[in-house]
């Protein structure tokens, strides 16, 4: 907690000094109301592989939530080579999970070479977890 408290205190900081803070996110496997109160300045996911999950997140007050499919209930695991483009093309845009939507990773569903988180100068950005914009779905990668 005194962690958090040190990322909370810089982050005031910063708005202290009128200054504006950079796009900020994060997922996490632990399911603790101090982290839910990072919202204020950032984007806060909680990293979740299952209904039950879930529900231990926001019972703890998480709002955005990241779904690793580990369990490959959505998609198959990605197989190497030119087999892969084959996987990303089937995979779905969205899937509704405990009547949340989820968006399927744009970088993993289209590839790096397209698309990436924050973008580069070969890539457009995503922005989706960035701005904390929609539930994400990774599928197994």
């Amino acid at each position: 907690h005194d962690y958090l408290t040190n990322v909370k205190d810089a982050c005031e900081s910063i708005l202290a000094d009128g200054l504006d803070l950079p796009d900020m996110w994060f997922y996490t496997h632990i399911y603790d109301d101090a982290l839910v109160a990072l919202e204020k300045y950032m984007a806060v996911y909680a990293s979740i592989h299952n209904h039950e999950d879930m529900g231990l997140a926001m019972a703890a007050g998480f709002k955005r939530f990241a779904w690793c499919d580990s369990d490959n209930k959505i998609a198959p695991t990605r197989p190497r080579g030119k087999k892969a483009d084959t996987w990303r093309a089937s995979l779905p845009k969205m899937v509704v999970l405990n009547n949340e939507k989820f968006v399927v990773c744009p970088e993993i569903r289209r590839g790096r070479s397209e698309i990436t988180c924050t973008g580069t100068k070969d890539s457009i950005a995503c922005n989706l977890c960035v701005r904390g914009l929609a539930n994400v779905l990774f599928p197994a990668h």
